[in-house]
């Protein structure tokens, strides 16, 4: 999901224990009712930002890129050649 207005975007695969809106996704209400105005009013490198998003990942995993590429991701990811991943699936995996 992305904030045209702020530029924040999000990344989530999973559940989150939240009541969704209308014909919105779990992440979709998560990213606009609590993460991009965390954003807004803490800053993305801030703490308080970090325990917002913190007060509903459970043990889902998020990654956040701002517009101007900086990256902060929460929760547990595995670093392989450079990329990160959520999970081993990619192990074994050729392209």
């Amino acid at each position: 999901f992305r904030d045209g207005r702020n530029g924040l975007i999000f990344a989530h695969n999973g559940v989150l224990n939240i009541n969704p809106l209308r014909d919105q996704t779990d992440s979709e209400t998560a990213f606009k009712l609590l993460f991009s105005p965390a954003c807004d009013a803490f800053g993305f490198k801030s703490q308080k930002f970090a325990h917002a998003v913190d007060s509903i990942r459970g043990s889902s995993r998020f990654a956040f890129m701002t517009d101007k590429g900086e990256i902060r991701t929460f929760g547990h990811f595995i670093e392989h050649d450079g990329c990160l991943y959520s999970n081993t699936g990619f192990t074994g995996y050729r392209y």
